[in-house]
């Protein structure tokens, strides 16, 4: 039994795949269509800058009120000064605003370095009731436990190898490079028992998330994300406030 290989088949409507593959594709067109213009952007801030500064050294060098060495010190520290407001910028775009996790965009950018390494796991958490929150508590309080969630998360991970994005909605996709999925859950588990125990202002406000995770081994990451995602909604189904791996529940 060992050595026995073992296929699943999955049987779906030609319509389903023609409407995934149009989701993923425009999905990518954004990213590449935002990417572009956030790299014009940068080019015509960097341009328009350099192009004053130049004009205004040769006219000064030009009249003499400024030496040459004075001017070389200028230009080095236009350029530096370009260059952190360009990182910036970089930072901004790939930042969701609301959690300051990594957004959906930087996932998105990041998959072609991840597709190279099989040393990952990835895990998918969703936080359970969220629409319930909004609809109860109002979406200032929806917002607040999203950053809440969030800030948790950044404050346990403690380490570079744990990238966090905020994936979706209240959907929260963690990435564990170089980890074991033992320690990957061990990381989940605390940052969920940490929102559970968490006490608000708001009456009868609890906290809690949902979680799957997968080990990307041979797959591909979307492959990795996709199993990870189906193990979220397991948990969901099994009741909810817990982390499934596929061996077993931690709740």
């Amino acid at each position: 039994m060992g050595d026995t290989t073992w296929f699943l088949v999955h049987e779906v409507r030609n319509s389903d795949l023609i409407s995934q593959v149009f989701s993923h594709s425009l999905n990518v067109i954004y990213c590449l269509a935002f990417g572009l213009l956030a790299l014009f952007v940068c080019w015509w801030m960097v341009r328009s800058s350099l192009n004053g500064l130049y004009i205004s050294i040769a006219n000064s060098i030009r009249n003499g009120a400024i030496e040459l060495k004075a001017a070389e010190e200028m230009l080095y520290e236009e350029i530096h000064n370009t260059t952190v407001q360009q990182e910036m910028i970089k930072n901004e775009a790939l930042t969701d605003g609301l959690t300051e996790l990594k957004n959906r965009r930087a996932f998105d950018n990041d998959i072609e370095f991840l597709q190279q390494t099989n040393d990952l796991c990835i895990a998918m958490i969703d936080i359970d009731n969220f629409k319930t929150i909004n609809d109860t508590y109002g979406h200032a309080v929806g917002d607040m436990v999203l950053r809440t969630v969030a800030d948790i998360g950044l404050r346990l991970r403690g380490m570079d190898n744990i990238t966090l994005h905020r994936y979706g909605g209240e959907e929260i996709v963690a990435l564990f490079h170089g980890m074991t999925q033992h320690d990957a859950l061990a990381f989940l588990e605390r940052w969920r028992e940490t929102c559970e125990q968490r006490h608000f202002r708001e009456t009868n406000l609890r906290v809690t998330f949902s979680g799957g995770i997968a080990t990307k081994d041979d797959m591909r990451v979307e492959e990795a994300l996709v199993l990870a995602d189906k193990r979220l909604y397991e948990a969901k189904r099994n009741g909810k406030n817990r982390i499934i791996d596929g061996a077993e529940a931690y709740a």
